[in-house]
């Protein structure tokens, strides 16, 4: 065959291949587009996963490995998110902090992927990550933020969430007054929400009375919670059982202390709850000691040592609560053999319980124990002196609350007293009207009558005339001078200060005080009075509240949205919907 001659044979054999190259060519396409539709399936099943709740690490660092390679946002963030909760039921808490605040940066700011992984939800786990890793600055100004960006949007629920972290971080700083002044703004909030974690914020307030040494407090909040605990929550019964059975025992009531302890302990072998049923074994140890049956407390304790799980994020502090226990029973048995044994356990533990008091006033009594009464002597003197500084700050506290007991009392004489003024003024009141009242009535009769006299001595349609213009310009200056009076309607404060009533904005509600802000004024005027003693003062024709903190000038109102309000300053204010339909229809008046 020449060269330039066409190879039919070869163009008839590349012809015949074709169909088996289409049909390859369909074969990879269908798997290409079912290892797709496999890779999306397992997506879901990881996400799926991923909502479920787990305490193995083990498990969440798997899972945060699979679902970290996708590259989509919401797979990397659930991915960082479980990577952090992994590190933190491991105790790394250096590694959980980076990882979710990589989770938070890959959420929209105030957005979700679902109703459970929320941009809160991860920004709360950033935070306590922050206290844990002792960064208390870090983690107050991020809880801080929260609030801000909750009460901007009207989010109640995240505010209160925001506000209980605060207050656990002051819990542990042991800044009692402040912690539970934080909780019981929460649960203000969540008795009008009717959220479901109300009693949990009245265990967490009780708990901390009982930590102040007020059992009797405590107790009162224990109750409250018992009160809303749902039906089916066995474990927090179990948790609220075990807390006011602690109570009581600061009570000095063993019997009730027993009784609920018993009860904390059937609901945590029910639920199955292992590290609270040793909680529980451990509280009726201690009542056994107080009652010197030391031979039932060694039994509980042996019992509490063997089922406390090892894979439990509260192991350390429930063996260090174990571990000083048992050396209490051992000092009191005077067994020096199992007090060594206890006290290397815990001579070894981090440095602040070595510093704890219940152990060093344990030191004093085993080195008493062991023969070294210089050592003895020494942690004695140091467990006065610590003692001494606690009495001192107890006293303190007590001070303060006498103090402010008795400003409470002078606040209700003052009030009472107030009251007593103000119905003095309103009988004057009622007095100056009666006069008016029959002063009009003597008017009007001599005016009648010169009226009849007039119609009688001129024409009727000149005295008609006069009667109607005369009319028309006493209403006429009647509705100047009221206007003339509402325009310059003032308010005296107690600081001396007069301020016209047409110049507030708006008035803030804190604690015992109000803040007056002012047209035109950057700093409010102070007013040490109750807001609904002050409204009263103002009149109800002018302003309306809209939150329990707030009231505002209806004639400063620019515009009423469902959860807010916006002043003619620019200033926008929370609005709740208790006060929401009533201001709707005082503003609707008022634009109409």
């Amino acid at each position: 065959m020449q060269q330039g001659d066409f190879n039919w044979g070869r163009l008839s054999s590349v012809l015949g291949l074709m169909p088996w190259v289409f049909f390859g060519l369909l074969m990879v396409s269908f798997s290409l587009k079912a290892d797709g539709n496999s890779n999306d399936e397992k997506r879901k099943q990881l996400i799926e996963l991923s909502l479920k709740n787990s305490r193995n690490p083990q498990y969440l660092d798997s899972l945060a490995t699979a679902l970290l390679q996708y590259e989509d946002k919401e797979c990397q963030a659930r991915g960082y998110f479980l990577k952090g909760l992994g590190a933190t039921f491991k105790g790394e808490i250096d590694k959980a902090l980076p990882a979710y605040k990589k989770s938070l940066s890959l959420v929209p700011i105030g957005g979700q992927y679902d109703e459970r992984f929320t941009y809160y939800m991860v920004m709360k786990n950033v935070g306590i990550a922050y206290y844990r890793q002792n960064m208390p600055a870090q983690g107050d100004s991020l809880f801080h933020q929260m609030m801000k960006q909750s009460l901007a949007i009207g989010d109640s629920f995240h505010y209160a969430s925001a506000l209980s972290n605060l207050g656990n971080a002051l819990n542990l700083r042991q800044d009692f007054d402040g912690a539970i002044k934080k909780f019981k703004e929460v649960i203000l909030i969540e008795e009008a929400l009717g959220s479901q974690g109300l009693a949990s914020s009245y265990l967490k307030v009780g708990t901390i009375f009982g930590r102040m040494s007020q059992p009797e407090e405590a107790l009162i909040w224990f109750r409250k919670a018992l009160a809303r605990i749902a039906d089916d929550d066995l474990a927090f019964l179990g948790q609220t059982y075990n807390n006011m059975a602690v109570a009581w025992r600061s009570a000095g009531n063993l019997d009730s202390a027993q009784r609920y302890l018993l009860g904390s302990l059937a609901i945590h072998r029910r639920t199955g709850s292992k590290i609270d049923e040793a909680i529980a074994l451990e509280n009726l140890a201690r009542n056994a000691i107080v009652l010197k049956d030391f031979e039932h407390a060694d039994s509980l304790l042996a019992e509490a040592y063997k089922i406390m799980p090892s894979e439990s994020t509260r192991q350390n502090t429930s063996f260090v609560r174990l571990w000083l226990l048992s050396l209490s029973l051992a000092l009191e048995q005077g067994n020096e053999k199992d007090a060594s044994d206890y006290f290397a356990r815990l001579d070894k533990s981090p440095a602040e319980v070595r510093e704890d008091l219940s152990f060093l006033k344990l030191k004093a009594g085993y080195f008493e124990l062991k023969g070294s009464q210089d050592s003895a002597i020494y942690y004695l003197k140091v467990v006065q002196a610590r003692e001494a500084e606690l009495n001192q700050a107890n006293d303190a506290a007590k001070i303060k609350q006498e103090a402010n007991a008795v400003e409470l009392a002078e606040l209700d004489r003052l009030r009472e007293t107030e009251r007593k003024e103000e119905i003095y003024r309103y009988w004057r009141l009622a007095l100056s009207l009666l006069i008016i009242g029959l002063l009009v009535v003597f008017w009007q009769r001599r005016k009648a009558k010169s009226q009849e006299h007039l119609i009688n001595t001129s024409a009727s349609g000149q005295a008609e005339e006069l009667l109607v213009k005369d009319q028309y310009q006493e209403a006429k200056a009647q509705k100047e001078e009221a206007l003339v009076a509402k325009a310059e309607a003032t308010l005296k404060l107690k600081s001396k200060a007069v301020i016209k009533v047409s110049d507030i904005l708006y008035v803030q509600s804190e604690g015992h005080y109000v803040d007056l802000h002012l047209v035109g004024r950057e700093n409010p005027e102070v007013e040490r009075i109750s807001l609904a003693a002050l409204l009263e003062d103002l009149g109800e024709d002018n302003f309306q509240r809209i939150h329990r903190s707030y009231a505002v000038n209806i004639s400063q109102l620019k515009a009423v949205y469902s959860n807010r309000v916006l002043l003619s300053s620019g200033t926008e204010l929370p609005v709740t919907r208790t006060y929401n339909s009533a201001l709707q229809e005082r503003f609707n008046k008022k634009e109409s």
